[in-house]
């Protein structure tokens, strides 16, 4: 056994995240770090990532009760992020699920007792808004104006962003399978990208086609075949690239750079525009084309009932129009 396998099997948190997916991993750390933030009356800033494989850390969550973690959750739903805004319930439903892992790490190296355990676990989530509406999707008239102005701009950054909107609008791959992806899981004879070790860790295949496609390879050609990311950061004042995996975080602010050159409205109706809205929007457009089985496979969904459910608004649209017909 090695020493980081050691470290591994010694701390509850480096555990938990060691056994998460690829995909997974980044948002249960942050998680992690928001919620010791929390507990600290801090920033998230102010929690370092390497402070989670820290002895303190460690200590920390050994001496975790049910009745801190409740005070820690009242506290987590009253702090704001570095813009301001409160975090959604959501948000503070996932950052205790990312705590009760590293309580099950804890429980099974014996540092907290049975009973703490079991009173952890029955601690009450925060109750997460399910209502429909509140899923954005992106209507063609913005999907066209986010196509053109990375069409309109002839930097490499116009041509990246080119080919991960045509990506995620045609396919849907999720936020963490695009920064995940390597050159090597693109075949450009074939259009076809191998999604490895996506969630529930399977492997999918996506495939490119027409414009898609044209825009994908225009990257490849600009990228280069140097073995390592498939959409890498590039460096602002030399234009040249890492070669490295970009983060989720810049995905979202790619997004939001584009959206404000193509006027489209980052918040609308109390919906915000993330990645998971290119998903639903490319899952939509899948199953009214094709169908939900179709859909469900080429989105990764193990049940098809999920896609059913979040990722169409078959049932509201086809109610509205009748609404509509009604009152012509």
């Amino acid at each position: 056994m090695n020493v980081i396998q050691e470290e591994i099997l010694n701390h509850p948190v480096a555990e938990y995240l060691y056994n998460l997916s690829d995909e997974t991993r980044p948002t249960m750390a942050i998680a992690l770090r928001r919620f010791l933030a929390a507990s600290a009356d801090c920033g998230i800033e102010e929690i370092r990532p390497e402070f989670l494989f820290s002895e303190d850390c460690k200590i920390n969550f050994s001496n975790m009760t049910a009745g801190k973690l409740e005070k820690i959750i009242f506290k987590l739903l009253k702090m704001r992020k570095p813009n301001g805004e409160k975090y959604s319930k959501r948000t503070a439903a996932l950052t205790i699920t990312s705590v009760r892992g590293v309580i099950k790490k804890c429980k099974r190296m014996k540092l907290i007792s049975a009973d703490d355990y079991l009173d952890i676990m029955e601690v009450d989530l925060p109750k997460a808004p399910k209502d429909q509406a509140s899923r954005r999707f992106l209507e063609p008239v913005e999907v066209a104006a986010l196509l053109s102005v990375c069409k309109d701009d002839p930097s490499p950054w116009g041509v990246r962003d080119l080919a991960i909107f045509s990506w995620m609008l045609s396919n849907g791959p999720r936020c963490a399978e695009v920064v995940n992806a390597n050159l090597n899981h693109y075949d450009s004879d074939t259009g076809r990208i191998l999604i490895k070790s996506g969630k529930g860790d399977k492997d999918r295949w996506n495939v490119l086609a027409n414009g898609s496609k044209k825009a994908f390879d225009n990257w490849i050609q600009l990228r280069g075949t140097e073995p390592g990311a498939l959409f890498c950061g590039i460096k602002f004042f030399e234009a040249t690239l890492s070669y490295d995996h970009m983060i989720p975080f810049a995905i979202n602010k790619i997004i939001q750079k584009r959206a404000k050159e193509a006027g489209v409205e980052i918040k609308r109706n109390g919906q915000t525009l993330t990645p998971h809205a290119f998903r639903r929007t490319a899952g939509e457009a899948i199953a009214y084309s094709q169908s939900f089985e179709v859909a469900a496979t080429i989105l990764g969904h193990s049940d098809i009932n999920t896609t059913r459910k979040s990722y169409t608004r078959r049932k509201v649209n086809d109610a509205l129009e009748a609404v509509a017909a009604m009152q012509e």
